[in-house]
């Protein structure tokens, strides 16, 4: 899990890291589904949910929806994550930058590869 959380390290718009966010968000998107001690594992990580967050404002589309997956599984039945996630700064603007892009469009790519 370590190594996915460093994955998304690096400027989320730089196109050659792209695919390393993407694949990272969809990893940790399911390890997080439906598995209490993953999400607690991976959003105990030193600045996990900053990574996270910063994908999903600043990342190519594909990256930006695997890493909304991930941040919604880890709030999926977690209270303490979903905390942790909504004080993350600029968590809600990413969000809410998703909803204006389309949501659809996000939709489908993040569950393209579910």
């Amino acid at each position: 899990i370590v190594s996915l959380v460093a994955l998304l390290e690096g400027n989320a718009d730089d196109p050659r890291l792209q695919p390393m966010h993407t694949h990272a968000g969809r990893a940790l998107a399911n390890l997080a589904a439906n598995h209490s001690g993953n999400k607690a594992r991976i959003a105990g990580l030193h600045l996990c949910l900053e990574l996270l967050v910063k994908v999903v404002s600043f990342g190519a589309s594909e990256s930006r929806a695997q890493c909304a997956r991930a941040l919604g599984n880890l709030a999926d039945n977690s209270n303490a994550n979903a905390a942790a996630i909504a004080e993350t700064p600029g968590a809600l603007d990413g969000v809410l930058l998703l909803l204006r892009s389309g949501l659809k469009q996000v939709h489908d790519e993040a569950w393209r590869w579910r």
